[in-house]
């Protein structure tokens, strides 16, 4: 396993909310505080996000049901019925002044070989892996798009992607999948389309809501086939209309998840140069907050990123 140091990996997280201890917290914020000042050229960073894909990807189809989200807001689920779905990932441009990542070919026939679906919210570079796309395509993998989708940073979408519209659901093999448009919350005025995804595998519900916030509602209302179990969400960023943490709960409301909540777009290891991501230990604090206004019930809670997953 790919060892995080100054922090005890925890490779299987077990989500109650005392799991993530305080010392855990603290060592988030010290790693990042070094990381500033001591391990930006050095390739540290770059090499644990990708040796976490590699752990990610050997170990999570032998755990199913099972889920990680293993940078930003790359998801990976594995589901009750041993389907391997990606949602959003990305391992790309913008790596701290600006370099991009050196990513080994291994990774991209490692991923692609082990998925049997990839779906892309959008053509931002840090949801749209144009490389492992056209892997997926080159092992007639299916990859999902919204219908119509433009990549912002100038490479074209490779062909053979299926195109879904808002409102499309349909079954992939024993996987029921259902998607709506909603508009990225910085780029309204362009009117980026932007899938929020519902997956229901036969045991759990996953909303995966990319970029969306509460102020564009239509990405989070769903005819209720399956009431959501597991919300992953972005927190942090969100829009200049509304507060992070205030946003947060909204969001929880509007979607009342059963079972777990899994905030997102979280990177404060890889992805610098962007209020739009918030620091691992700020979305801690965050559901610490929510949690102690004894807004929690019965559900679970957690942080993951790198090799950190859930077993359901």
């Amino acid at each position: 396993m790919f060892n995080f140091p100054h922090v005890t990996p925890i490779i299987r997280a077990m989500l109650t909310p005392v799991t993530f201890s305080y010392r855990d917290r603290l060592g988030v914020d010290e790693l990042d505080h070094r990381l500033a000042n001591s391990y930006v050229d050095e390739g540290w960073v770059q090499d644990f996000f990708i040796g976490a894909y590699k752990d990610i990807f050997d170990d999570l189809p032998k755990s199913a049901p099972a889920i990680a989200m293993p940078y930003n807001c790359g998801a990976v689920i594995a589901t009750n019925n041993h389907k391997m779905i990606g949602i959003d990932l990305a391992l790309i441009e913008n790596y701290y002044n600006g370099q991009d990542w050196d990513i080994p070919s291994w990774l991209y026939a490692k991923i692609a070989e082990r998925l049997d679906l990839l779906i892309v919210s959008h053509g931002h570079w840090d949801h749209c892996w144009i490389e492992l796309i056209e892997e997926m395509i080159a092992r007639k993998k299916t990859v999902i798009v919204p219908q119509g989708m433009k990549t912002s940073f100038g490479k074209g979408v490779p062909d053979g992607c299926r195109g879904v519209l808002d409102g499309e659901e349909f079954w992939f093999e024993d996987v029921h999948l259902a998607f709506r448009f909603s508009t990225h919350a910085y780029d309204a005025s362009q009117g980026i389309r932007m899938l929020t995804t519902r997956i229901w595998d036969g045991k759990n519900s996953f909303l995966h809501t990319a970029d969306a916030d509460v102020t564009n509602s239509d990405g989070f209302q769903w005819y209720d086939k399956y009431g959501v179990d597991i919300l992953l969400f972005k927190v942090g960023g969100m829009s200049p209309l509304v507060r992070d943490y205030e946003e947060l709960e909204e969001t929880i409301y509007s979607v009342s998840p059963k079972k777990m909540i899994l905030p997102m777009h979280l990177n404060e290891l890889g992805h610098k140069g962007t209020d739009a991501c918030r620091s691992y230990s700020q979305a801690y604090d965050w559901m610490y907050r929510f949690m102690m206004k004894r807004k929690l019930g019965n559900r679970v809670y957690g942080v993951l990123f790198g090799n950190r997953f859930i077993k359901l």
